[in-house]
């Protein structure tokens, strides 16, 4: 079935909804149009929206157990304040700026 491409039109794939086909890329593989549940719209390649590999324009965190993962706005903060710098680190570079 080499060369022969199914329309993916209206499918759903994890939180991706096809909209429409859009231009090959450059090796040729069909690429869709889709919208994601959060509003964004993404162009996925087929055979990576049918195998599973792609399920959401990127709002979903890679390794996420469900596709409902981070849906909530405490758990964005919660995540979100594990990842800023230590009070006093942030302390000792405002300070070093102060005294040039």
């Amino acid at each position: 079935m080499s060369g022969v491409s199914i329309d993916l039109t209206g499918e759903t794939f994890g939180n991706l909804k096809v909209v429409r086909r859009v231009k090959n890329n450059h090796n040729r593989q069909p690429r869709w149009l889709c919208e994601c549940k959060c509003g964004n719209t993404y162009i996925a390649e087929g055979r990576y929206l049918k195998s599973g590999k792609t399920k959401s324009c990127g709002c979903i965190p890679r390794g996420a157990k469900s596709a409902t993962a981070m849906t909530s706005r405490e758990e964005w903060d919660s995540s979100e304040s594990r990842m800023r710098l230590p009070v006093s680190y942030t302390h000792l570079r405002a300070h070093e700026t102060s005294q040039d």
